[in-house]
């Protein structure tokens, strides 16, 4: 009887330290893609039309760090966030919204009304 106790202890401490871990949206991500009014830009095709007039392409880039914390950098200007892995939300300034994360992509609309996908590096 000892025995089945200590194995179904062991289990449930397996159990509990597997589902221990931290967020899988931890880290840095590229633009993939923005829309607005329906019509969805991909990054490259920023960064080929900037390129055609030699200009810098701003910077676009989203992380994600242990603490809540991270940054968001959106056509140059970039701002420190606060982000909330279980209500999926990012925020900052007053503005807060919903994000989505799927297959290493973090998803959102802004309430300027732009969505903008990043994928993980």
């Amino acid at each position: 009887m000892k025995k089945a106790w200590l194995v179904l202890f062991a289990l449930v401490l397996v159990v509990c330290l597997t589902s221990c871990g931290e967020a899988k949206e931890i880290g840095s991500y590229d633009l993939e893609s923005v829309t607005l009014d329906g019509e969805t830009r991909l990054y490259k095709e920023l960064k080929e039309r900037y390129d055609s007039y030699d200009m810098a392409v701003p910077e676009y880039g989203l992380t994600f760090e242990k603490d809540g914390t991270g940054r968001l950098a959106f056509d140059g200007e970039a701002v420190k966030i606060k982000w909330d892995e279980k209500a999926k939300t990012i925020s900052f300034d007053d503005l807060s919204f919903s994000y989505t994360f799927k297959d290493n992509k973090v998803e959102f609309t802004v309430p300027s009304g732009y969505s903008c996908v990043f994928v993980k590096k």
